[in-house]
């Protein structure tokens, strides 16, 4: 898994006035003078990276995704920089070639496997090139294997695989360097606004299994109220931390067999999973509110949505503490445990607090149980 920043945010930047309309506001800081249209990365590639690099990408740039071409001496060029809210901030102009080339990759049968926010540029003329297709599945080439992958992806609950990864992976860790809750709002309704097309376009799609889910976004996103706006920003919020926390718990295992345990690494990577548990959870409790004064049969069909996205993944996060939080607890690794300066009876009663969560099914009581047992694995630690 891939290097993440930890959510840390910012000072508020001062924003300055930007009357260009294809720039979602508020405006970054203003941007470095040095043009960045043109700027070239040179990555290379060998082995077998390189012929699937060069395979996925051919097939990306005949559908009209705009790819770079790779050299026949193992290289390609990208264009454009990375998004950065201060420098290069994404515009409506990067979302609607973001949102095409999504609709692109559904239509044709490519998921794409690594949207990251390294793996995508961004040009001031609105230009977004994607790279890095070789982790990807391509229906044409391996039809079981591609529809293994989107299967697990849309078990959580989401209609597009591609919008699923670019969600959680790159607005995401875009929403961090903003610096505002508030800012955060601002962007998310622009985003759902260009997004209600995507969705209008899939909706009518043979290829996509749940097109009332697509319609229905793409009604309710061309104006997103204040409930819909600060649900998927607190969706993609909560997402992000999974990813970070998994991210840590990845990189504290070294060796060939993941003997060495950096435990700074693993402890952090636990307690951002316990984060993004806690968030899920209120993240219900939220909906729940919502819905309770919601009349709009289409915003109400729409919550019930985002609650089994949210249930079920909430419950994966239930299934899947215990195991980090209690990794390499054998005899044979006495050096190599995250409670290994833990007593016996300590850990008994962690175990004992984690059974009672599994056995509550009010919401709201168990999201209390979860900031309990987060604060006893910390003291314990």
């Amino acid at each position: 898994m891939k290097i993440l920043a930890i959510r840390n945010y910012l000072t508020t930047p001062k924003f300055q006035k930007n009357n260009n309309p294809n720039f979602i506001k508020p405006i970054a800081m203003k941007a470095d003078t040095v043009s960045f249209a043109g700027k070239i990365n040179v990555v290379t590639l060998s082995g077998d990276e390189l012929a699937l690099e060069a395979k996925n990408s051919k097939l990306a740039r005949r559908i009209g995704i705009c790819a770079p071409e790779v050299k026949s001496d193992g290289t390609y060029q990208t264009q454009g920089k990375n998004a950065d809210f201060a420098s290069n901030p994404i515009t409506k102009s990067h979302l609607k070639n973001v949102f095409k080339s999504i609709a692109l990759m559904e239509e044709n049968g490519i998921y794409h496997g690594d949207i990251e926010q390294k793996h995508l540029f961004y040009d001031r003329k609105g230009k977004v090139q994607f790279d890095s297709f070789r982790f990807g599945e391509i229906k044409s080439q391996n039809k079981d294997k591609y529809n293994a992958r989107i299967a697990y992806l849309l078990s959580e609950g989401q209609g597009l695989a591609n919008l699923y990864d670019y969600e959680n992976h790159c607005i995401g860790e875009y929403l961090r360097q903003i610096g505002s809750p508030q800012k955060e709002k601002e962007f998310i309704r622009e985003y759902l606004i260009e997004s209600s097309q995507l969705h209008e376009k899939m909706s009518k799609s043979p290829k996509i299994s749940d097109t009332h889910f697509e319609e229905l976004q793409a009604k309710l996103y061309q104006n997103p109220d204040d409930d819909i706006v600060e649900l998927v920003k607190d969706r993609i919020n909560f997402k992000h931390t999974e990813r970070m926390a998994f991210t840590n718990w990845d990189e504290s295992a070294s060796g060939s067999s993941g003997s060495v345990l950096d435990e700074p690494k693993a402890l952090l990577g636990v307690n951002l999973y316990f984060r993004a548990w806690l968030e899920s959870l209120k993240y219900i409790q939220k909906i729940e509110e919502i819905k309770t004064r919601t009349q709009d049969k289409d915003k109400l069909e729409l919550l019930n949505y985002f609650e089994q996205y949210a249930r079920h993944t909430e419950k994966n996060y239930e299934g899947s503490i215990y195991g980090m939080a209690t990794w390499r607890l054998s005899e044979k690794n006495p050096n190599n445990v995250l409670f290994k300066y833990t007593s016996k009876e300590k850990l008994k009663e962690f175990e004992e607090k984690y059974q009672e969560i599994k056995n509550t099914d009010d919401i709201k009581l168990k999201c209390n149980k979860v900031g309990l047992i987060k604060r006893f694995y910390n003291n314990i630690n």
